[in-house]
């Protein structure tokens, strides 16, 4: 098989495990602890950008931010830059400074987590004057519980990007 194609296939086979979150994650009172629900789209996007470039990591983080952005109804376009900032960076991170190992897509899980929660809460509950319970008592187990979302599809991306589709 060539390089190209191999590529395709790969890119095609994320697409479809970014479907499938996007599709657990809008799914009602499945994986709900309370009010809080793991973001499976930003876990998704960690986990890709740990294994991917820059580049494509970063347009990979775009896409998992317009469909974050579409399927709660938020302002289009507002998850996916910071999306498209998570995914560069958390490949700009583990190119430069960090392994590809378990323990660090989880950490870059939670801390591509938190400004997207952080914006979250102060565009909508402080600028427009939304409730919907205290912060830190949202923040935290979200934080916990997206983090967490990455244990399943660290495997499965990793064997997607190293063992069936490696650039070499």
């Amino acid at each position: 098989m060539r390089l190209q194609s191999r590529r395709r296939l790969k890119w095609l086979c994320y697409a479809l495990l970014i479907l499938l979150c996007c599709l657990l994650q809008t799914m009602p009172r499945l994986l709900t602890f309370g009010q809080v629900k793991p973001i499976w789209l930003i876990a998704a996007c960690c986990v890709i950008a740990v294994f991917e470039q820059p580049l494509p990591a970063g347009i990979c983080g775009m896409c998992c931010g317009l469909l974050y952005d579409m399927a709660w109804g938020s302002l289009l376009g507002f998850n996916g830059g910071l999306f498209l900032l998570i995914g560069a960076g958390v490949s700009l991170f583990v190119t430069y400074l960090l392994r590809q190992r378990l323990t660090v897509a989880l950490l870059v899980t939670a801390c591509g987590t938190l400004p997207v929660l952080l914006a979250g809460y102060l565009f909508y509950n402080v600028m427009w004057g939304y409730t919907g319970g205290s912060f830190w008592l949202l923040l935290i187990p979200n934080l916990l519980l997206t983090a967490l979302a990455a244990l399943p599809l660290y495997p499965i991306v990793r064997l997607l990007a190293v063992r069936w589709f490696p650039e070499r």
